[in-house]
């Protein structure tokens, strides 16, 4: 059975924290294969990944609570590299 595009967005956020099942797996790459649209995002993904750890390293490590916020400084960086990124990718 096939995943939504949905399902594989969810999927491929978890998969950047910790190793899918099998089945998942499996299903998780045949959407891959099949969707243009979810390949470039998961692309994305990793992009958005590799940027944050370079203008905040470990920033996946530490909990972050819904109330602290990124500085103004932090935020323009973050903007600036994904822009810088996303035009190396056209």
């Amino acid at each position: 059975m096939m995943i939504t595009c949905k399902e594989f967005a969810r999927m491929a956020s978890r998969g950047m924290d910790q190793r899918l099942p099998v089945m998942m797996r499996i299903k998780f790459k045949l959407h891959l294969l099949m969707c243009r649209a979810c390949a470039r995002y998961k692309t994305q993904l990793g992009i958005i990944r590799r940027l944050m750890e370079t203008v905040a390293p470990g920033f996946d490590d530490a909990e972050v609570s819904e109330s602290e916020e990124l500085s103004e400084q932090t935020k323009r960086k973050i903007i600036h590299s994904i822009d810088e990124e996303s035009s190396r990718t056209r």
